[in-house]
Order: structure tokens, then sequence, then C-alpha cells
């Protein structure tokens, strides 16, 4: 039996898209709703991997889900921080498809409310834009001039969070926000 890693059992199909038809559909796929997480090393604990297989299984069954890992810089002696995050930088920008929206997380991003952040998505979408990217750092968090390149710089909280927390805390509002727009009882 071949073991796969929890990312690889986690990427959804590429389906159809289908489209819009408002923001608030009865069922199925949410418009051809197309998210990328972008992710700065390997979630290795295991009840972050377990949170993250319980809601990819939630988000899949209305949006097309997949992860993309980068490898994190590893520090060495004589490598500073800073130099490790512009090497991650190269490697998170190569990452994006073509009219993508981009959204990093960083402690010092907006900071939205669940339905807030569900209306955002629904905006997009309304908008046509609904392929979109959420890229969370490593353990050393993002390059600076990286956040320059985003639609939107977003926080989770005022916290400071692990980046595995920054990965299942994101999940779990993914599945909320798509849970709002299918007018599901989750969120109550």
């Amino acid at each position: 039996m071949v073991r796969r890693s929890p990312v690889e059992r986690l990427r959804a199909p590429q389906g159809r898209a289908r489209g819009l038809g408002g923001f608030r559909p009865r069922g199925g796929r949410l418009g051809g709703l197309n998210l990328t997480l972008v992710l700065v090393g390997k979630p290795r604990t295991p009840f972050v991997r377990a949170g993250m297989e319980h809601y990819a299984k939630g988000i899949t069954q209305k949006a097309a889900l997949r992860f993309r890992e980068v490898k994190s810089y590893p520090l060495r002696k004589g490598v500073s921080a800073q130099q490790a995050r512009s090497h991650e930088k190269d490697r998170i920008l190569k990452c994006f498809e073509e009219r993508q929206v981009r959204v990093f997380l960083d402690e010092r991003g907006q900071k939205l409310d669940s339905r807030q952040f569900a209306a955002w998505m629904g905006a997009l979408m309304a908008q046509g834009r609904s392929r979109i990217a959420f890229v969370i750092g490593g353990p050393l968090g993002l390059a600076p001039e990286l956040l320059s390149e985003a639609d939107m710089v977003l926080s989770l909280s005022p916290f400071t969070l692990s980046h595995e927390m920054v990965l299942l805390v994101l999940l779990e509002q993914i599945y909320r926000s798509l849970a709002i727009l299918h007018n599901h009882p989750y969120p109550k």
C-alpha cells in the first residue's frame, strides 16, 4: 500500500466549473469556487492533520480545495531569518495561478468576523473571481516585501498563532463561510 501524506489525500479533483447564479446556492459546489492553500512547511502535529482531513472533507463538498506545500528554508549558521524568508518568498510566488485572488495570513492584517469573511468570499464570487489562494507562512512568518503582492492581508486573531494553528483555524473559517453562503445551520 502506498502511503500518501495528508496533503496528498486532501487534494480535490478538478471539476467542471458551473455558473454562480447568485452566491446562495441550494447545494453542490459553490459556483466553481477553487481554493488553494499555500503552506510553508509540512503540518506534522497529528491533531492538526486530523483537523485538516475533517474540514477538507466538508469544504470539498462545496468547493475545490488543494494544498501546495512550499519547503521551508532551513536556518543554518550564517543564514538570517530575513534571508530564509526571502528564499521562501521566491518559492511562494511560483505557486500562484493567473487571475488568482491572493490572500496572505499575517497577524497585522485585516480582521474580519465569520460573517464578514463569508460576505467577502460571496462578493468575490459575484464578481466572477472564484479562484482564491490563501498563503500561510512558516515558523518565521512571511517576508514583508511579499505582503505587497497580496490582494488582501488577513489576520485570524490578535494572538500570535503557530503556522499549524493558522492552517486549522483558516480551514474551519472557510468551512464556516461556505456553510453561511449555503445557508447551512453550522455557523449558528
